[in-house]
């Protein structure tokens, strides 16, 4: 389905209103739901052999939130950590070394849609959930 390119739009009003702050309140709501699908898909009655009991714990502090595995009987893997920090103009995302994953910046694109933009790609909020928090949620462990 190709998108339509308006052929007026008060792009200076559309970016204006492409707040940071709404985005990132917008992830965090988000995020608190893959959290929540992530850790249903765990069976915590389980008593298999080698069945490991973690689950994954969303925290916030001011203009950040953080995902963080946790658990007992963890295979041989440090605990792990995805932040999200909002900055200046940009959301941050870092892990548990606090080496940075990638920046996500605001952008308006040509149909005049308010998007995230990651190393000159621009993504849907799920895109940048995915690359935040794939690894945390499915390689970790």
């Amino acid at each position: 389905m190709e998108k339509k390119i308006p052929t007026e739009l008060d792009w200076v009003n559309a970016f204006s209103a492409c707040s940071l702050d709404s985005v990132f309140q917008k992830l965090k709501l988000q995020v608190a739901q893959d959290v929540k699908a992530r850790n249903a898909q765990f069976d915590p009655n389980s008593t298999a052999v080698g069945v490991y009991k973690y689950k994954f714990e969303m925290t916030e502090h001011g203009d950040r939130f953080a995902v963080a595995l946790s658990g007992v009987n963890l295979p041989l893997v440090p605990h792990r950590t995805i932040t999200f920090a909002l900055e200046e103009k940009r959301i941050a995302v870092t892990n548990s070394t606090g080496r940075r994953e990638f920046d996500a910046y605001l952008t308006l694109n040509d149909e005049g849609e308010c998007r995230v933009k990651i190393d000159d790609a621009e993504c849907e909020l799920w895109q940048l959930r995915r690359r935040a928090l794939q690894k945390l949620f499915f390689e970790t462990i």
